[in-house]
């Protein structure tokens, strides 16, 4: 094993109040995780940096995030597949950069969370962890439901039986969690967020069991978010 000595730093390890100065960590190479930290003298290793005291701390979890919105524009607008991608690789650039490390994405049109989790292992572009829904499950005329509606945008559905069967069809196409649109929205077009959207019916559906054929899936963990 070789490791990367990191010294010289105020170290923040969420176990203790505030910052610990005069702090070290070790890397190991191979597994990028963290291998000892300490205070004082530092122990060998096969590659030193010097931090030049600077702050370190652990990296943040965002646990809503659309990837493919433009925070800065509040209208949504139609955007094809390519823009989408380029928006949400810009957006997980920026997250990363920022200190964020892991985020729980909470729908987003054309499955592109879910596409680019699984590309990041190959093409190594700049990324947090992802925790993927893919497209959101949304009543017809309800929050997930735009005027110019494609497909692309979320799974419409409108009964208990159309619920299961999206459900099965977002976790198929390599959903991590399931964002289902409860209620309407600030965004919305013909709806607030006082609106429910689905029965309870609909609602106790959601959260299916796996399939045999989600079985088949390299992802095992499986969560419901139920939200607005």
């Amino acid at each position: 094993m070789t490791t990367t000595l990191y010294s010289n730093l105020a170290l923040f390890d969420g176990l203790h109040d505030g910052f610990t100065p005069d702090s070290w960590f070790t890397v190991d190479d191979a597994t990028g995780k963290v291998a000892a930290t300490g205070t004082g003298a530092t122990p060998a290793a096969d590659r030193t940096v010097d931090c030049a005291g600077q702050y370190v701390m652990p990296g943040m979890m965002n646990c809503h995030v659309h990837l493919g919105s433009n925070a800065h524009q509040l209208a949504a607008s139609e955007r094809s597949e390519t823009e989408t991608t380029l928006l949400a690789l810009q957006n997980l650039s920026d997250l990363v950069h920022s200190g964020v490390t892991y985020v729980r994405n909470l729908s987003s049109n054309y499955d592109v969370d879910v596409k680019l989790r699984d590309a990041q292992a190959e093409y190594g572009f700049p990324a947090p962890h992802v925790v993927a829904s893919g497209r959101a499950m949304s009543a017809t005329g309800g929050h997930g439901d735009s005027p110019h509606h494609t497909g692309n945008e979320s799974y419409l559905v409108d009964s208990p039986d159309e619920m299961r069967h999206a459900v099965r069809q977002a976790f198929k196409n390599g959903a991590d969690v399931i964002k289902v649109m409860a209620t309407g929205g600030v965004m919305s077009v013909a709806d607030s967020p006082l609106d429910a959207e689905f029965t309870q019916e609909e609602l106790a559906v959601a959260p299916a069991k796996r399939t045999p054929a989600d079985a088949k899936s390299r992802h095992t963990h499986r969560v419901l978010r139920v939200s607005g």
